[in-house]
């Protein structure tokens, strides 16, 4: 389906198949990039889905985690903890890096169904190019890159109109009892 959704503001688009696709978001001029595509499987459930904008502030991490829990059932028990981590961390990278003037809110989006869980968050700093420390490095900061390395199955980075920073987790496999 030729449905986008802009990771920087929301909004969710139609760009008719027979024209040219969309390439920047019509409410805030955001690049759009291929995983801005919304595709709709008819056979499978819709996911359960939500976007919440976030004050940069110290309360920030908390309010994404709290935001994360109200999909508890669709997430699943075994990988809620490593959802809350992951999504705590890029919070805390966002405030720390994303918010040039301190006062920008982040967006933080989540989609979670049959498929697995999908997370995005979002700031208006300037692009970067992710480094993820080895495992054994000796510091006390910047292990939230690792973390999302090591608990997701994939992770990136799109630069545009602000740096969005996503990660995905497969289904958990089913327990045999």
């Amino acid at each position: 389906m030729p449905y986008l959704r802009c990771p920087n503001c929301g909004l969710t688009a139609y760009s008719p198949p027979a024209h040219v696709a969309m390439t920047t978001c019509s409410e805030c001029c955001a690049t759009l990039h291929a995983d801005a595509r919304l595709f709709q499987d008819l056979d499978a459930e819709i996911p359960e889905s939500f976007s919440r904008r976030l004050s940069p502030d110290v309360t920030a991490p908390a309010n994404a985690r709290r935001a994360v829990r109200e999909l508890r059932a669709t997430i699943g028990e075994p990988q809620l903890p490593d959802v809350e981590l992951m999504v705590s961390e890029l919070v805390t990278n966002a405030i720390e890096h994303g918010t040039p003037d301190g006062q920008c809110p982040l967006l933080l989006e989540v989609d979670a169904g049959p498929r697995g869980v999908r997370v995005r968050v979002s700031d208006q700093g300037d692009s970067f190019e992710p480094h993820v420390p080895e495992p054994g490095a000796d510091t006390h900061r910047g292990r939230g890159l690792l973390i999302v390395d090591q608990l997701s199955d994939r992770w990136g980075v799109f630069n545009g109109s602000g740096t969005t920073v996503w990660f995905e987790l497969d289904p958990a496999p089913a327990v045999v009892a």
